[in-house]
């Protein structure tokens, strides 16, 4: 963020497809259901789960339509890092991280009412559907101090991007690890074993989703410092 500052998811077999989104700002409770009593257990199945991971890298979106008002209040809405008082956003880098999951189950009868449920694949994208770089209406494009703070919210930009392509081989080996290693699960239907899986996957990606977050906090909060903020108001005469 720029500122400025002014006086600033043998018998019949059942496949199901199931979403399971995931957002920065969220996480839904974990709920496993208990096993029933007396009843062995699933066998494991034959083949290890298909695994795509692909990075959603996102389009740069420039955004030069609110003013500094409508920017601190937009800013307020959203969160974001802060300084002390007196200063107001001019420029604002807005994005969302984002963990979306495509899991496909093979649900088997047991026989005893119930069905077993296991993994067959499991496709997930992590990343970004686009990030929005705000810049303060009134400063003309090609102006000192429209690329002043294009040239400070392209850092942010490089920040997401970057934490991104370093935490993607950790997300996909986490993935892996605990889509292969599953246990195949008891339930009364098929879609809430299929259920059940999502909620398992969530419950191991949830801590790493958490880390990345903190990272790119951390490294935001490096950039948008108030010795920053001071050193580039003096690049251009008036702001």
């Amino acid at each position: 963020m720029a500122l400025s500052n002014k006086s600033r998811l043998d018998g019949p077999r059942f496949t199901l497809t199931a979403m399971l989104a995931l957002r920065c700002f969220r996480r839904a409770p974990l709920w496993l259901e208990t096993k029933a009593a007396g009843i062995a257990q699933c066998h494991a199945p034959e083949r290890r789960p298909e695994i795509s991971f692909r990075k959603l890298t996102g389009p740069l979106v420039f955004d030069t339509s609110h003013s500094r008002q409508q920017l601190r209040r937009l800013k307020n809405t959203r969160g974001g890092s802060s300084i002390s008082n007196g200063w107001i956003p001019i420029g604002w880098t807005l994005t969302e991280l984002k963990l979306a999951m495509n899991v496909r189950v093979d649900a088997t009868p047991d026989g005893q009412g119930r069905y077993c449920s296991s993994l067959i694949s499991v496709k997930a994208k992590l990343g970004y559907d686009k990030l929005t770089v705000f810049v303060a209406r009134g400063y003309g494009r090609g102006s000192c101090q429209f690329l002043s703070v294009i040239k400070h919210e392209q850092q942010h930009v490089a920040i997401f991007r970057d934490t991104l392509d370093r935490f993607m081989p950790r997300f996909e080996a986490r993935l892996r690890r605990a889509a292969e290693r599953h246990t195949p699960v008891r339930t009364r239907t098929p879609k809430q074993g299929a259920a059940r899986l999502k909620r398992s996957l969530d419950r191991q990606l949830q801590p790493l989703f958490r880390e990345i977050n903190k990272t790119l906090d951390r490294a935001n909060s490096r950039l948008d410092t108030k010795a920053n903020y001071e050193r580039e108001q003096t690049n251009c005469p008036t702001w």
